[in-house]
């Protein structure tokens, strides 16, 4: 799709709220070594980057594991940002799932990030 030149840094987090609680960031519970329950919203979000203005914000939802394929939704697609630099998802089922960014250049994919997304039922 694109050529890949890795020039530029870009950093992913993402937030997760569930009704009653305060939100809490993915990465800070897989340091602490929890993982997802499902029915959580997660905001994917661009923390920091130093590519230069402008770029192509493209996301890529992986769903893995047994409930993804018997659901048939593995997905992977790439899809463009909207200009928020962020991406609304669920936690629906189970596996261990990935959410990657793409910072695209001049058609050159520069920059790049991913973060794993293990739930829990």
């Amino acid at each position: 799709m694109y050529p890949i030149d890795i020039r530029f840094d870009i950093e992913l987090e993402c937030e997760v709220k569930q009704d009653g609680f305060r939100p809490s960031l993915l990465r800070s519970l897989l340091a602490a070594s929890r993982v997802l329950q499902a029915k959580k919203d997660l905001k994917f979000f661009v923390t920091d980057t130093d590519v230069p203005p402008p770029f192509t914000l493209l996301w890529k939802v992986l769903n893995r594991g047994p409930t993804a394929v018997r659901r048939d939704c593995i997905r992977g697609e790439i899809v463009p940002d909207d200009g928020r630099l962020e991406k609304i998802e669920r936690t629906n089922f189970r596996g261990d799932h990935i959410v990657e960014c793409y910072a695209v250049k001049d058609g050159v994919v520069v920059a790049k990030d991913r973060i794993h997304v293990p739930i829990t039922e």
